[in-house]
């Protein structure tokens, strides 16, 4: 009988942008071991979603990587670069990231990473005692089964598409109505979302339909006006949104997670679920910690910032220097400066 591989570091669930950005930045730390599983066959973001009539997205410096470690060669204006396209959007003096540009970046990062592995199902994640490691099981298109362990695991997979009331985060919805750009406010960003994370809720914190609230462009309202009086409407353009679920992959774990309240993981500050002392590993999530009120839960310009966190927690060091990324901008003039 052959020896069991070496476990991984962490074991990823699902690629999509968050778990894309973690296997970016985990790329050049050669004391990480790290494997990313996704069932489908490439990376997909948005599906359903007709991104090629979306404008603004994603903040210029808001890609996978740039936020936390500039000179990443992972970065969207190394993409540019890399396919021949960085003087071409330089020219159109743009300072967002459209949805269909940001598809296709990430699908670039991942399919350059060999531990983002495609067309592998995770049928099941489960802690073994005797070896004090996850065990996760995936199979491929053929039914083949394989076990990978993991002294960690990560979910990328968790959120279900669904169609959401009308809201202030709509961004999509609305560009697709008016084809126009918006920004997103600056409440998005780590300080307001530890600042949500620590605020006591009144009966918990904020439901997931309510959150837009904190999100709200400021310019939605100038956006819904223009529409109500420009068209007379004879059609209803959905918003699309993401409810978090419990994967059923999860099933063997559910007796040894932490629940906050009935189907919300319980989550500390570093995006790790609260598990019961019998398992000594760490089970991190993204965007599937419903528990976390607030517009960065889902934030894609976050991405970069939470991977870091989950990669600072995993290393117990700081790998990714933070600090700058919860201060408001306040330009000064260096030392000696005219």
């Amino acid at each position: 009988m052959s020896e069991p591989a070496e476990p991984y570091d962490l074991i990823g669930v699902g690629i999509d942008s968050f778990n894309a950005s973690l296997a970016a930045l985990a790329e050049p730390l050669s004391d990480l071991r790290v494997l990313f599983l996704e069932a489908k066959s490439r990376l997909a973001w948005n599906v359903g979603l007709r991104t090629e009539e979306v404008r603004a997205c994603i903040p210029l410096l808001g890609d996978l990587v740039t936020l936390v470690d500039p000179t990443s060669r992972w970065s969207f204006v190394s993409y540019l670069r890399a396919n021949n396209l960085l003087f071409p959007f330089l020219s159109l003096r743009r300072t967002h990231i459209s949805r269909q540009e940001y598809e296709h970046y990430c699908r670039w990062v991942v399919g350059s990473l060999p531990p983002c592995v495609f067309g592998r199902s995770v049928q099941s994640v489960r802690w073994d005692a005797e070896d004090r490691l996850f065990h996760v099981e995936h199979m491929d298109s053929c039914g083949r089964k394989t076990v990978e362990r993991a002294a960690n695991v990560v979910l990328g997979a968790g959120a279900a598409p669904v169609a959401t009331p009308p809201s202030g985060q709509g961004a999509a919805t609305a560009d697709v109505f008016l084809k126009r750009s918006w920004e997103r406010p600056e409440r998005d960003s780590p300080h307001h979302v530890n600042a949500d994370n620590a605020q006591p809720q009144k009966g918990g914190n904020v439901p997931i339909p309510e959150q837009w609230r904190h999100g709200k462009s400021s310019g939605f309202d100038e956006t819904i006006t223009e529409i109500y009086d420009s068209c007379a409407i004879d059609r209803i353009v959905l918003e699309r949104g993401d409810m978090p679920t419990s994967p059923a992959f999860l099933d063997p774990l559910v007796s040894f997670i932490e629940w906050d309240s009935p189907g919300r993981y319980a989550v500390d500050s570093h995006f790790r679920v609260a598990l019961t002392p019998q398992i000594s590993g760490s089970l991190f999530v993204h965007k599937a910690e419903i528990d976390i009120p607030g517009p960065g839960v889902f934030n894609l310009g976050l991405a970069a910032w939470r991977s870091a966190t989950i990669i600072n927690a995993l290393l117990g060091r700081d790998q990714y220097g933070l600090s700058d990324l919860h201060g408001a901008y306040n330009p000064v003039s260096p030392v000696g400066a005219l």
